[in-house]
């Protein structure tokens, strides 16, 4: 999505309508054609980029049956390096799911 560095960048507070807009080449009427409020495009991130690769890791660990440690081992080494890397949209995630309820 193309507004998720603005969130890394800016925080989710800090984000305006208009950035995450003009970032992905829309006016401010074409969002609201899509969502309603900015933590919509929060809870949007993080069904369509964090939860199928969340959901992929626990398949992955259901499929082991009875894990070895070795299995164990890395599946909890890529579960890092997935919080890792989505790190920086931590604060936006919060912060989007505050605004929202």
């Amino acid at each position: 999505m193309p507004h998720t560095d603005l969130f890394i960048k800016n925080g989710y507070a800090n984000t305006t309508i208009e950035q995450i807009a003009d970032r992905a080449g829309a006016s401010r009427a074409t969002f609201y054609l899509h969502f309603q409020r900015k933590w919509e495009t929060v809870s949007h991130l993080a069904e369509t980029m964090l939860q199928p690769e969340t959901l992929a890791y626990y398949e992955r660990l259901d499929g082991f049956g009875v894990p070895t440690k070795p299995q164990i081992k890395a599946w909890l080494e890529d579960a890092l390096d997935f919080y890792e890397r989505n790190l920086p949209f931590s604060d936006g995630l919060y912060a989007g799911h505050l605004a929202g309820t």
